[in-house]
């Protein structure tokens, strides 16, 4: 059977492979038996609209479960089937990385009011519109102005930990490329061999001693400038010599309790 003659290195797109040329044989009804989540929606992006009974089985041996994937198909929006590989993909699976405190359940509900953000995951697309999701699920208030803009704002009002704050933007672009290079090889599950490249190409990975490792970011975590971030609690517009700012020479931001308005820190009259 030349079209099931697959270069796949993984069985869960092997599994749609064989079951879109079932249904093209004339196979009514299809049950895969799998407990893996790239497998349920690789079923709904592939099989979900075509002419016959897709289910998906689960649980255990006493306790099985049947996943209806036409019927779940059938209710989402288009644009929501043709992304959601995208979406898995960028929000965290076996081989990206998920958003600290931003669970699947939180980023879905921001995929569903706008899925057309995710449209180039997966397709080499630009990644303006991906920042923009990220952003939104991070409750930026300009989600248009980027991830870099956010942590800026996050970082003034001082009530977040900084491992809640959004990736930067050099990191960001490092995951999308992971992310676009996985989604990727799930969009071509349906035919028998997937063109795509080598891991190394992307950036997103580098050549290790033990194997391919994670390239995490090119820039520094935190800029030389501000290894040392200090800041004030004073209550009372920094007149006290026992300011922090004051002592260290540094003026004050907004990330002090003073809020570094009508400051009276030497250090920034």
């Amino acid at each position: 059977m030349p079209l099931l003659q697959a270069d796949h290195e993984e069985a869960d797109t092997r599994l749609i492979l064989h079951a879109v040329n079932a249904v093209a044989n004339g196979y009514t009804r299809i049950l895969v038996e799998c407990r893996d989540t790239d497998v349920i929606l690789m079923m709904i992006h592939f099989l979900g609209h075509l002419q016959a009974e897709i289910w998906m089985v689960s649980g255990t041996a006493k306790q099985r479960k049947y996943y209806p994937i036409s019927e779940i198909s059938r209710k989402l929006p288009k644009s929501v089937v043709d992304n959601i590989l995208g979406f898995h993909a960028l929000t965290g699976c076996d081989t990206t990385s998920s958003f600290t405190g931003h669970g699947k359940k939180t980023c879905w509900k921001v995929f569903l009011e706008h899925p057309q953000l995710l449209d180039g995951v997966g397709r080499d697309g630009p990644t303006a519109q991906s920042e923009e999701f990220v952003c939104r699920f991070y409750g930026a208030t300009n989600p248009l102005a980027g991830v870099d803009k956010a942590r800026h704002v996050m970082f003034q009002k001082g009530k977040k930990a900084v491992e809640m704050f959004p990736p930067t933007k050099d990191a960001l672009e490092l995951h999308l490329s992971r992310a676009n290079y996985q989604a990727k090889i799930w969009l071509q599950a349906n035919i028998p061999q997937i063109k795509i490249g080598s891991p190394l190409d992307t950036g997103g990975w580098k050549k290790g001693s033990d194997g391919i490792e994670i390239v995490w970011c090119h820039l520094p975590a935190v800029p030389n400038a501000c290894i040392e971030l200090v800041s004030c609690g004073c209550t009372t517009k920094c007149k006290m010599a026992s300011c922090k700012c004051n002592k260290s020479g540094q003026i004050c931001t907004p990330a002090c309790a003073c809020n570094a308005d009508n400051c009276r820190n030497p250090a920034g009259l």
